[in-house]
C-alpha cells in the first residue's frame, strides 16, 4: 500500500515535497490522492506560495495546497464513503492540521514512510486512539 502512496505522490506538481496518500478499508484501496495546489497546479508559480514567508514548520494553516490527507477525507465525504475503521498510508507524517482532520474522521491507523511529528500532530493522533505505524521502504 505504501508503494501505491509513493506512486500517487509522483503526480504532484510540488517541487519541494511531493506527498501521496492511500485510503484502505477492508483490505481494499478506496481513494488515492496527492498534494495539489488549488485552484490549479500553477497557482504558486503565478501568485506565489504564501508559506514562503515563514520558516519550515510554521503556519501550516496558510497554503495554496490541499494536502493528500485532506483530499482523501474530502473525496470520502463527497462520495459518501465512511472512513470508520479505515487506514491511511501517507508518504510523509501528517502535519498538525491533517492530524486533526484524521483524528476526527474515523480513520483508525496511520501508516507513514518518512518524517516525524511536527508540533502536536503525534499527540493529537494518539489521544484520539489511532495507531501510528512507521513503514520502512
Amino acid at each position: 500500500m505504501m508503494q501505491e502512496a509513493t506512486e500517487e505522490s509522483k503526480k504532484s506538481s510540488e517541487w519541494w515535497r511531493r506527498i501521496g496518500a492511500v485510503l484502505v478499508k477492508d483490505g481494499k484501496t478506496l481513494i488515492r490522492r496527492y498534494n495539489k495546489d488549488i485552484p490549479s497546479d500553477h497557482t504558486p508559480y503565478q501568485l506565489g506560495e504564501p508559506r514562503d514567508f515563514f520558516k519550515p514548520g510554521e503556519r501550516h494553516d496558510i497554503a495554496s495546497t490541499i494536502h493528500a490527507e485532506q483530499g482523501i477525507v474530502a473525496e470520502a465525504a463527497k462520495s459518501g464513503i465512511s472512513l470508520e475503521g479505515s487506514s491511511i498510508y501517507v508518504t510523509t507524517f501528517p502535519c498538525p492540521v491533517c492530524a486533526k482532520i484524521i483524528a476526527c474522521s474515523g480513520i483508525k491507523r496511520v501508516y507513514f514512510a518518512e518524517g516525524g511529528s511536527n508540533f502536536d500532530a503525534k499527540k493529537v493522533l494518539e489521544s484520539a486512539g489511532l495507531k501510528i505505524i512507521h513503514v520502512v521502504v
